[in-house]
């Protein structure tokens, strides 16, 4: 018997130790990445870059042993723009991060490449882009005016293309988050392609008006407040976004309200409660947006895409999260269309040849 007891303790006291080693260790070595279920991670070695390592298959890439930000950090994912909600501030992740500075990151994290791991699967490849440097066509960590301009609890992985598909919206990711219970759904915004007001030209001079109609839906767990254009005005609302942008298959020339009117805002922080609708979890609401500012558009086809976005600065988590909802925060994007323009007759259908359509991401820009 007392042969038997000591078995058990040195058991306990084995059982115990290994627990206080994951605790201490999110991701022991010997476990293997990804028992975290979602993570992000940096790379084995920190002297590549995305130069060294962004034509690389993934599965040749070896991660450090820790992640960098995990599961554990995570208050909630917004999928509509993968913004990250984090428990605490993003200075416990990012050296010398001071609200309002310019600088978001360390000099010697510019171009440092992060993979975000999913069920101990590699997802996707992301990095720390400085403002300075090229853009790689990956999901992006950017400072200065952007990931600064967010509040402090959120982290944002930025993805500049357009009429291509995010690497962010990964199924497995996706899966891992809803598992967790982190996934929140945010929203939706989508074009109809059966409504003959969907886009049209109201003025083709040399400074085109167009209207845009689309579509929010709220896809999230949470009543959530978003932009309104009919309460802000197009010109506040267009402050924010630039409208729908367009690309000539042709051509491959852009068309966007470069020379658009904004309305200005007293601060960089400042913004109203006016400004936004109330949409509870599952509704919709439909909008049509007037806008000047365009080149002349010229017959043919157009691929188009809009980026809808809104005030994130000075909206921080105490003045954001209402009693009865919380106020979203973006941008996100809508589906990819193909607009058929004609002096009298114009229509609106889906980039179905989606191999067409992503080769114009790299004319052009």
């Amino acid at each position: 018997m007392r042969d038997e007891m000591k078995k058990f303790y040195w058991l306990l006291a084995a059982i115990t130790l290994l627990l206080c080693f994951c605790k201490g260790n999110k991701n022991p070595v010997s476990f293997g990445y990804g028992r975290s279920d979602f993570a992000i991670y940096f790379l084995a070695d920190e002297n590549l870059k995305m130069k060294d390592v962004y034509n690389k298959d993934l599965s040749e890439l070896k991660l450090a042993p820790r992640p960098w930000l995990d599961a554990d950090d995570i208050r909630f994912y917004d999928w509509s723009s993968h913004c990250i909600y984090l428990k605490k501030d993003k200075y416990r992740f990012i050296p010398g991060y001071q609200k309002g500075e310019q600088s978001l990151f360390p000099d010697e994290w510019a171009n440092r490449p992060l993979v975000a791991v999913a069920d101990g699967h590699k997802c996707y490849l992301a990095y720390f882009n400085s403002l300075l440097l090229s853009d790689y066509h990956f999901p992006a960590i950017v400072d200065l005016a952007y990931n600064s301009a967010y509040p402090a609890d959120i982290l944002y992985i930025q993805w500049d293309w357009l009429y291509k598909d995010n690497p962010q919206d990964h199924e497995t990711v996706k899966s891992a988050l809803s598992r967790l219970g982190l996934f929140h759904g945010g929203i939706s915004v989508t074009f109809d392609t059966t409504d003959v007001n969907t886009i049209r030209v109201l003025n083709n001079s040399d400074i085109s008006t167009i209207s845009y109609k689309f579509t929010l839906t709220n896809n999230d767990i949470d009543d959530l407040y978003v932009p309104d254009p009919d309460k802000m005005g197009s010109g506040l609302f267009h402050h924010f976004t630039n409208g729908v942008v367009f690309k000539n298959i042709a051509t491959y020339k852009t068309y966007m309200a470069s020379q658009r009117t904004v309305d200005p805002i007293p601060s960089p922080d400042y913004w109203s409660p006016d400004w936004y609708t109330k949409m509870p979890s599952g509704a919709s609401l439909q909008r049509t947006v007037i806008l000047k500012g365009y080149p002349h558009f010229s017959e043919g086809e157009y691929i188009f895409q809009f980026r809808y976005n809104g005030q994130k600065r000075g909206m921080e988590k105490e003045v954001r999260e209402a009693t009865d909802g919380r106020y979203w925060l973006g941008p996100t994007r809508s589906n990819i269309l193909i607009f058929n323009y004609a002096e009298g007759k114009s229509n609106v259908k889906a980039a179905s040849n989606f191999t067409k359509a992503l080769t114009l991401t790299n004319k052009g820009e």
